[in-house]
């Protein structure tokens, strides 16, 4: 990668960096060993290879000009959502320096929480400029060079498949809740999305498809959560609608075939699983206690998991409520809330859900999903979502990673080093028109 930085080949650069990291093993506790070395975990000076191979790239990008506005006319939805993408975090950037500042929530007396505030500038600001930039180079200077990209992002996929079939086989395992796992970064939430990108862009298609599936089945066996099952049912529920939508034939009658076998499938399948997956069976519960919201005792009977996102749900709009200076930028990297339902001091363990640090403090900034993005960026990141997701509903966007991405970033933002990675190149590459890219 210094080679190809070095040589300003940056589409192959990219494509490799996004198969190197988002490979790598990154959570001690999924792997069972504190001890992980790979580009994610191996420092120079303090800080990864793998961002001191973007900022190589960076310093290569900007000795030729910079030419954002030709970007802005070929490519018009990349050029407006990285681009917003890019200021959304900016100003997260700030306004969390401001609450440091200000020692919101008595965050100051947190440890390390200086290093913790630019962890995330580097996972959820840095990575994100780097790849928009790198790709905008790409489409100036580079032309007919994505394809690189393209097959680099449905490899890195392919590879989780492959590392969860290589676990299973060989038996490596890590642990996670006191419960058996399979060895694998965490891409495996992406893995099923894989089948939804039915554009050119995808080559060996029936290996794929069998791989994808195969990689699918064991991580709902054996690394399943409330993520995994989210991501399936939705993949599920988009081949139905896109089957449907098929003028021809037969792709309704495969459509109909497909909802005949999921009632007569999954309900085998489901008994298998509860009674044989420790973990499948324990987010099952979850998922099921989540649907019965119209009880008057939902929130009550909710198992430890959902309610406590719920409960986070609920902390970050009391929070966000009583200081509404903050609702419309948000409380910006390492914005934190207090237990204002006061459900958290409740509980006799951390049962996984905040670090020892967090928990101990009674401050909490590394929140969950939902909770996180609107914490960190208030109403301007649900403006930008919903943009997001209204574009992508009208104008049919020709460029099948654009589902990767988007549910990435509307889900996972933030989650993780690994996915950030993918994820962000999977959002930018998805937002391009390939009828503009010269292949």
């Amino acid at each position: 990668m210094l080679y190809l930085a070095l040589q300003r080949k940056i589409a192959v650069f990219i494509s490799f960096f996004v198969i190197f990291v988002s490979n790598c093993m990154e959570f001690s506790q999924f792997v069972g060993n504190n001890s992980l070395y790979n580009i994610k975990s191996i420092r120079l000076g303090g800080v990864n290879i793998a961002a001191w191979m973007l900022l190589i790239l960076l310093m290569s990008i900007f000795t030729s000009p910079f030419k954002i506005s030709e970007t802005k006319d070929k490519q018009p939805l990349f050029h407006k959502y990285g681009k917003n993408m890019v200021l959304v975090n900016v100003m997260a950037t700030i306004v969390g320096f401001i609450g440091l500042l200000f020692n919101d929530n008595g965050i100051r007396t947190v440890p390390g929480y200086m290093s913790s505030y630019f962890g995330v500038i580097y996972s959820s600001l840095f990575i994100p400029i780097t790849i928009f930039c790198g790709l905008v180079y790409v489409t100036s200077y580079e032309k007919g060079k994505l394809s690189f990209i393209y097959s680099a992002l449905q490899a890195t996929l392919l590879a989780s498949a492959v590392q969860i079939c290589f676990s299973f086989i060989f038996g490596y395992y890590g642990r996670y809740g006191g419960v058996d796992t399979l060895l694998t970064s965490t891409l495996y939430f992406l893995l099923p999305l894989l089948l939804l990108v039915s554009d050119d862009s995808i080559v060996f298609k029936p290996f794929t498809i069998i791989i994808t599936v195969a990689g699918t089945i064991l991580t709902l066996f054996f690394n399943t959560n409330g993520k995994e099952i989210l991501t399936v049912a939705i993949v599920i529920a988009f081949l139905i609608g896109r089957l449907l939508k098929d003028k021809k034939l037969s792709s309704k009658v495969l459509a109909i075939c497909i909802v005949g076998g999921i009632f007569i499938v999954i309900p085998v399948a489901l008994s298998y699983l509860v009674q044989n997956s420790i973990i499948f069976r324990s987010k099952y519960v979850q998922s099921i206690g989540m649907m019965n919201v119209f009880d008057k005792n939902w929130l009550i009977n909710l198992p430890g998991s959902p309610r406590a996102r719920v409960e986070e749900l609920r902390d970050v709009a009391i929070e966000l409520v009583g200081k509404p200076w903050f609702l419309f930028t948000g409380k910006g990297y390492l914005g934190s809330i207090i237990d204002h339902t006061n459900y958290f001091s409740t509980l006799t363990s951390n049962v996984g859900l905040f670090s020892d640090i967090e928990w101990t403090h009674g401050i909490y900034y590394n929140l969950h999903e939902l909770s996180s993005n609107i914490l960190m960026f208030g109403f301007i990141g649900i403006v930008y979502s919903a943009s997001l997701i209204k574009t992508i509903r009208q104008k049919k966007i020709n460029n099948g990673w654009i589902i990767v991405g988007a549910y990435w970033f509307l889900l996972l933002f933030g989650y993780s080093f690994t996915l950030c990675t993918f994820g962000t190149t999977a959002y930018l590459i998805g937002l391009m028109d390939r009828n503009l890219i010269d292949e």
